[in-house]
């Protein structure tokens, strides 16, 4: 049944967008010729790919090709990329703490976009803009939104008599570890981040400390809670597909992950079986407290290499300035678009069959509208695994945390 929705609202959405850009893009066919050559990954891979396919229905002189990249290429192969880069690559799409990073090691590497993005970054968040901003340049064009939310087994809080509404704070987490029956190693929840770094930051943003201003009595707040989570064994980082696979069995009660995990989600929804699950906020950490976190988000950069930089261009307005276009990626792909013209339009009251709650983009939107953004400076990437080692040791040290905040402190780069 699900299936044959998005059928039919993939045939809808196909039918509003032809109608309505073909005058536009009509007008520029056959203006355009060039090859386009772009790096990206996950979801944004498939997306783009079907943005190159109808951009080609206009510009019928232009050929895009998409290179599917993995999630770590940024950890591991990029900066060797960028010492010996292929001159054939025009534009990659990276997460915003690699564009700051990258464009802080190699800044020749990139074309700033200021004038370019001056039309449209009223219409997306300042702290957005500003997470990928050097200086005065503007290192990229933002490409979506992330909001980091919590996914959770409806029938197993229905079978424990939980209503998610009870559930608002970390608190209420901690005394639900003993009423729900959990059948995998014994966790409550399901983290699909990288490491404790991750969900340090995660929770440093609840609380609106930036890791740049520490010592903070806050930053120990966090650390403790942290700290408890992990070691009682409430919490365990999950792989994202292993992760949607125990929470959709109702093997794991909880899984904290983002927008985009709803492909996954769907992806591996059995079709002849009827799955409840349901998304909600991040716990706060006392009531009232902020439940809205957004993670990095995606960006494209275009390499000053590139010799089809206004054709690079183009085809960033046709994939995430277009209406149509904008609303087949948030239905379809579960895409966050950072530029918010469209937000109050019907599309986000789309409901899902797979998901309780109405409206759940709504929920998204508001979630990565309301968030704090903090640029990560570039030398804890570079300090990334010893920072979470770091962490680890707190985590599982029975010392006393103040001491241990204050040694963490030190230890960060100044």
């Amino acid at each position: 049944m699900k299936k044959k929705f998005f059928v039919w609202v993939s045939l809808i959405l196909s039918v509003i967008f032809i109608t309505s850009c073909s005058k536009k893009w009509n007008n520029k066919k056959d203006i355009l010729e060039g090859d386009l050559n772009l790096l990206a990954h996950d979801v944004d891979y498939k997306y783009l790919s079907v943005m190159a396919e109808k951009f080609r229905e206009f510009h019928p002189k232009v050929n895009i090709n998409i290179q599917k990249i993995e999630k770590n290429y940024f950890k591991k192969d990029f900066e060797d990329f960028l010492k010996n880069p292929d001159s054939s690559t025009d534009m990659v799409v990276m997460p915003s703490e690699y564009v700051t990073y990258f464009g802080s090691k190699y800044p020749l590497s990139f074309s700033e976009v200021n004038e370019f993005i001056s039309s449209y970054k009223d219409l997306m968040s300042k702290g957005r803009v500003e997470d990928i901003t050097l200086g005065d340049k503007i290192m990229a064009f933002p490409f979506d939104n992330e909001a980091v939310i919590i996914y959770y087994n409806k029938s197993l809080l229905d079978a424990a008599g939980i209503n998610i509404e009870d559930i608002r704070t970390w608190d209420n987490i901690i005394t639900l570890d003993e009423k729900i029956n959990k059948s995998t190693n014994n966790k409550l929840i399901a983290y699909t981040g990288r490491d404790y770094f991750d969900f340090y930051n995660m929770m440093l943003k609840q609380l609106k400390v930036d890791l740049d201003k520490l010592p903070d009595k806050n930053a120990t707040k966090a650390m403790a809670l942290l700290k408890h989570l992990f070691s009682q064994n409430i919490v365990d980082i999950i792989e994202e597909e292993k992760a949607t696979e125990l929470l959709i069995k109702g093997d794991i009660p909880f899984l904290i992950g983002s927008n985009k995990t709803l492909n996954n989600i769907y992806k591996k929804m059995p079709s002849t079986e009827k799955i409840n699950l349901g998304i909600s906020k991040i716990p706060s950490f006392e009531p009232g407290g902020n439940r809205d976190i957004i993670g990095s988000g995606d960006n494209f950069v275009i390499l000053e290499q590139s010799k089809n930089k206004s054709l690079a261009k183009e085809f960033i307005q046709f994939a995430v300035i277009e209406k149509n276009n904008v609303f087949q990626g948030l239905n379809e792909y579960y895409i966050l678009p950072s530029y918010n013209k469209y937000v109050d339009d019907v599309a986000y009251n789309t409901n899902y069959s797979f998901i309780y709650e109405e409206k759940p983009l709504r929920i998204l939107d508001y979630t990565q509208r309301n968030g704090t953004y903090f640029k990560i400076k570039p030398n804890y990437l570079e300090l990334r695994e010893e920072i979470n080692e770091e962490i680890s040791k707190i985590i599982y040290s029975e010392g006393n945390l103040e001491k241990e905040m204050e040694n963490f402190t030190n230890k960060l780069p100044k």
